[in-house]
């Protein structure tokens, strides 16, 4: 017959075969008769937790059966985690769902900051295009066709012969 226990980390008719060595059998071992991982170590999932969590899982932690994030490690966003947030979210922080920046890197613009105003001016740190890329004050060398001190997306380059006071 059976065994109705076997040792921690075994299974089988005699007790003599190694549960999948990705099993968290510190917790659970793993079933006698076949062996099924009541319980994976972090990173890992499926019956046999030989399939690897998605990269964006916080702590590598995901479900046992569909190997779905928990949780998203920072930077990360979607249904599972996959999709990175814009390098141009302030702190690479997102919505976990969407991927909406929640706040832009100086220089960014648009609901993932993924829009660059980089030719704008920005007198101190916490300076910024507003949500529609516009500046305040183009960089000498650029300007909008408007004014350089008015609203502009500061998208046209000065003409050469300008000097470095801009144009």
């Amino acid at each position: 017959g059976y065994c109705d226990n076997c040792p921690k980390g075994f299974y089988g008719k005699d007790c003599d075969k190694p549960c999948s060595e990705n099993c968290d059998t510190e917790t659970e071992n793993c079933a006698v008769v076949d062996g099924k991982c009541a319980k994976c170590k972090a990173g890992y999932y499926g019956t046999n937790c030989n399939l690897k969590c998605p990269t964006g899982c916080k702590n590598n932690i995901c479900t046992r059966d569909y190997g779905k994030c928990e949780e998203c490690e920072e930077g990360f966003y979607g249904s599972n985690c996959n999709d990175k947030c814009s390098s141009g979210c302030k702190g690479k922080s997102c919505d976990k769902t969407t991927g909406a920046c929640l706040e832009c890197e100086q220089g960014y613009y648009g609901t993932k900051c993924s829009d660059s105003c980089q030719n704008c001016f920005f007198a101190n740190d916490t300076d910024n295009c507003d949500t529609k890329g516009q500046c305040e004050k183009c960089k000498n060398g650029f300007y909008d066709g408007y004014s350089v001190y008015n609203s502009a997306s500061c998208t046209l380059t000065c003409s050469s012969n300008c000097d470095d006071s801009g144009c």
